[in-house]
């Protein structure tokens, strides 16, 4: 799905950094349109969104492959262990996830601990 924002989420200067990306993904979005059900290799990067169990949100692959997930499996089937050795790395959402994937087999593993920090945020627009 193409990212959308509603006017006056960003301020300005967000709003002119970012819009040429949103453009970028608008136009891959429209001709990957295509292919619907489809398996599709684009020559890129593809960070794929993934289930809890390693189902893909998608048919895409890339140069690269790499897997985004925030699961509360604490368990895995040899089938899901399989379908993450698909990916090039698996980018886990926090480090319970990441030390309970490596637990599992999963690897490569990285963790990105994502957190909010109101002083980042600033209510211009």
């Amino acid at each position: 799905m193409p990212p959308q924002l509603q006017a006056g989420v960003l301020n300005s200067l967000d709003q002119a950094l970012l819009t040429p990306a949103f453009v970028a993904q608008n136009n891959i979005q429209k001709q990957l349109q295509n292919y619907q059900n489809q398996n599709v290799k684009i020559n890129l990067p593809i960070l794929q969104a993934l289930g809890s169990n390693f189902s893909p949100a998608s048919q895409i692959a890339g140069t690269k492959n790499i897997g985004i997930i925030f699961s509360e499996n604490t368990k895995f089937t040899s089938e899901q262990i399989n379908l993450s050795k698909t990916y090039d790395v698996i980018i886990a959402g926090s480090t319970w996830n990441a030390k309970i994937l490596e637990i599992n087999g999963v690897k490569p593993v990285k963790k990105s601990v994502t957190r909010y920090r109101p002083n980042n945020f600033s209510s211009c627009t």
